[in-house]
């Protein structure tokens, strides 16, 4: 220990750069660490949102969603606190606001001819609500912004930048329900 002492009193050169090796590691291995956590997170993320959009197929193709409005469909996927509890926004799987999923639903003459929505259509919230009738071929989309919080030069490349878009896709042909009545 003596000899080590010794050694980094005669040389400070080596002492400066031992310590900037120790932090260039550390740092290096926190950014990755974080990546490694952020990424498992949006994975997670990922596939609860995809069960929330198999929940929210099921109402369409069983007929429960039919002649619903979009407001009144997104309160069945994201239903609020019970009453004594505090009214804050609910969040799908405790993950997710709510009041920022984007729901697209939208019917097709056949699975050959579904069209997604464009750039544009996401970014002007022009989304359709239509869950068709008995028998019709219908796509249900639900988006989410997910907000990143690390972010690498190479990470943009992967898709995973900041807020990172999450989507998930239900395509159906719904069952033969009975036709809600006409309504009032």
């Amino acid at each position: 220990m003596r000899d080590i002492r010794t050694f980094l009193r005669q040389n400070p050169q080596v002492l400066v750069l031992l310590i900037v090796c120790l932090v260039l590691g550390l740092g290096t291995f926190l950014a990755v660490l974080f990546a490694i956590l952020e990424t498992s997170l949006i994975f997670f993320a990922s596939q609860t949102l995809e069960n929330v959009a198999a929940n929210a197929a099921r109402l369409v193709l069983t007929g429960q969603a039919s002649g619903l409005s979009q407001a009144d469909f997104m309160k069945l996927l994201c239903p609020m606190p019970p009453p004594p509890a505090p009214q804050v926004p609910s969040k799908a799987g405790g993950l997710f606001d709510c009041s920022k999923i984007m729901v697209d639903v939208r019917t097709a003459a056949s699975f050959a001819t579904i069209t997604a929505p464009t750039a544009q259509d996401i970014q002007n919230n022009n989304f359709t609500f239509d869950t068709g009738a008995p028998g019709s071929v219908v796509v249900v989309r639900l988006m989410y912004q997910w907000p990143t919080y690390v972010s690498f030069q190479g990470v943009q490349g992967l898709g995973l930048g900041s807020p990172h878009l999450m989507t998930a896709t239900a395509a159906f042909r719904n069952e033969q329900f009975p036709a809600p009545p006409p309504g009032p």
